[in-house]
């Protein structure tokens, strides 16, 4: 017999949200497996990388560096003085972070941008920015 259940999944409407899905039982399994086929490639994926990168972290020499980036949330900004702000919407600044081991040393950037897109060209200019940077505080 096939009861009728809910269940819980993240799903991606505009951004990623976990949404209440009623269905079958047959649907639910059938979701899981999906679900657990691409958990099991990600899974492996992260863990090979994350092997690579510690390895490259523990051998870093010079003029060698590693370099980790990554778009932070979005975040949302008002002004203390904003007195309707629960009527109104609030803008929001994207959060570009890095972190770089040169030899011994590990440091740390963040650029803030009001644009929001994440795409790759703004990951470029971005690391293009970091990449002029590092090159200020790398030992000759």
């Amino acid at each position: 017999m096939d009861l009728p259940i809910t269940w819980k999944s993240w799903e991606n409407v505009r951004n990623q949200k976990v949404v209440e899905i009623s269905g079958s039982l047959s649907a639910a399994v059938a979701a899981l497996e999906k679900s657990l086929k691409l958990f099991k490639i990600h899974y492996f994926v992260k863990h090979v990388q994350e092997r690579e990168f510690e390895n490259e972290k523990a051998n870093i020499s010079h003029p060698k560096a590693v370099l980790k980036d990554d778009f932070a949330e979005n975040y949302s900004y008002i002004s203390q003085d904003e007195i309707q702000s629960p009527h109104w919407g609030h803008n929001q600044v994207a959060v570009f972070t890095a972190v770089a081991w040169i030899e011994d040393q590990c440091h740390s950037f963040a650029i803030i941008i009001d644009n929001l897109s994440h795409d790759k060209l703004c990951a470029f200019v971005f690391i293009k920015k970091l990449l002029s940077s590092y090159l200020q505080i790398i030992p000759h």
